[in-house]
């Protein structure tokens, strides 16, 4: 029973909170990112900083393996490829009675934040499968959103994602104000008509609340994951399956299941050897699991 639980999200002590972290957005603009980049995230940036600069971009690729970055190429090519194969024809119509002709039409929409989380780890991943529809879809304004760290800079490895990605304007900006940000636009944020990605809880309940202003996307609840491998599988790609979603958060629920205990015993025994090439912050979060 324990284990087929499933968490539920309660938002409304959340609800409450971000309220007035909107609030200040929508009147002060600006100068509200900067003052809850500070007290939320902990960085030290200027309103001049909120949009990443050539400077950012050119950096973030010299902080990252070259192989990384090759490895964020042919992730980006799978995933352009299969949102191409996805898109519909633009428009098509028919004349069903003389003078009567009826059709479809599809039109990408004007706008659209991107929104790639860091709370937790680095998701470039994330960044580019949110990027890459909308350049495929044609969508003329889009902009990626993340929190800031420490530093006052944004991922390196999301940068040069949605650089790949075909995507130049990126703000440091998360949670709750973030939403606030594209649903009202500010001095240096443009006002989107969509945002996309999933975040914490504060993104999820400013989401909610916006919902009338901004078009919220569809909700991300916990992640959750069945890995099903047969005696034919590789074990230590199994075992790294079942880590790539149970590192989300402490509320992931995440299952391997084998018709093989030799599959079972080695993907048990490779789970801690990746535990120990990750951040002990992530390894929290997958520890759960088993």
């Amino acid at each position: 029973a324990e284990l087929l639980r499933r968490t539920e999200d309660d938002l409304s002590t959340y609800i409450e909170k971000v309220i007035p972290i909107i609030d200040s957005v929508k009147h002060n603009g600006d100068a509200a990112l900067v003052k809850f980049a500070k007290q939320l995230d902990g960085a030290d940036i200027t309103a001049s900083d909120i949009a990443a600069s050539e400077q950012d971009f050119a950096a973030a690729y010299d902080q990252l393996d070259p192989d990384f970055i090759d490895v964020l190429r042919y992730s980006a090519d799978n995933i352009r490829r299969f949102h191409e194969k996805q898109m519909p024809d633009s428009s098509w119509e028919m004349e069903i009675k003389p003078g009567a002709v009826v059709g479809e039409r599809v039109t990408p929409i004007d706008s659209v934040a991107c929104y790639s989380p860091r709370g937790k780890g680095s998701f470039p991943s994330v960044t580019l499968m949110s990027l890459i529809p909308a350049v495929v879809a044609g969508v003329p304004e889009i902009v990626l959103l993340t929190p800031p760290g420490p530093d006052g800079k944004i991922d390196p490895a999301a940068l040069v994602a949605a650089d790949i990605s075909g995507v130049r304007r990126a703000f440091k900006v998360g949670g709750a104000q973030a939403v606030a940000a594209v649903a009202y636009g500010t001095e240096t944020v443009p006002k989107c008509i969509k945002i996309e990605g999933p975040g914490s809880p504060w993104l999820a309940a400013a989401k909610i609340v916006l919902g009338n202003r901004i078009d919220p996307g569809m909700p991300a609840g916990p992640s959750e994951s069945i890995v099903f491998a047969d005696e034919t599988a590789n074990a230590t790609i199994a075992a790294l399956d079942t880590i790539i979603e149970s590192e989300h958060g402490d509320d992931s629920s995440v299952f391997l299941v084998t018709t093989s205990s030799d599959i079972a015993a080695a993907a048990r025994a490779a789970i801690p050897e990746f535990w120990d090439t990750m951040s002990a912050e992530r390894v929290g979060y997958s520890s759960s699991v088993l």
